[in-house]
This record gives C-alpha cells, structure tokens and sequence, in this order.
C-alpha cells in the first residue's frame, strides 16, 4: 500500500443541514464549498493507483445527501469511486434527507457496509 494511510476521508461537501452541538461548524473559518470533481477524480484516481483496500470515508465534517440534487452526486462519487476497483468506500450522513430514492442510489452507487472499526 505504499505511504497511503488505511482509512482516507475525503470532505466532498464542507458544510451541514444541522447544528449538531459536537461540530464546530459556526467555529470554522473556511468557507462552504463542494470539491470539484476533477480534485475528487484525481484523488481517486491516485489512491486506486496503489492502494485498493483504502478505507474511503466520503464525508467528513459535511453532509453527503446535500450532494445528491447538485452534479456531480454523492452516488456519482461513490459510483467513480467503485468504478475504480476501490474496495471499501464508506459515507457518513445525518440521514436526515434519506428516503427511499436516495437509499436506492446508495445501493446502485456500490457503496460498502460501514463498520467503524
């Protein structure tokens, strides 16, 4: 695996639906923002191109399903992400904006089980 570290968290979106009291979301000083998807492919891409078995985390600090009406989606992420041989890509989410279309493209997109080990 080289130098990679075993878990990778990659903040796709910088910003919440919620004011969860253990974030310091208010506290921050960069700004909301989404990646870019060429940043987010040549991320991807780098990680795929030595380490396969990286822990993905999409998601950090952000929350995901906001990305699910912009372009690139949160399923097209993952869906990148898994089209690349990655074999543990993860999300974390509020799950506030979780439905049943947005539950079908996380298991269309090939998004794996999360443990939190």
């Amino acid at each position: 695996m080289g130098n990679l570290p075993r878990v990778v968290l990659i903040d796709t979106i910088s910003h919440c639906n919620l004011k969860c009291s253990m974030r310091v979301h208010k506290e921050m000083k960069r700004r909301k923002g989404i990646m870019p998807w060429n940043l987010y492919t040549k991320i991807i891409d780098e990680i795929a191109e030595v380490g396969k078995s990286v822990r993905i985390r999409m998601v950090f600090l952000g929350e995901a399903l906001l990305l699910r009406g912009k372009r690139p989606t949160i399923f097209d992420m993952i869906t990148y992400a898994k089209s690349k041989s990655l074999t543990d890509v993860v999300w974390n989410s509020n799950a506030n904006s979780l439905d049943e279309d947005a539950s079908k493209g996380l298991i269309k997109s090939g998004l794996d089980p999360s443990m939190w080990a």
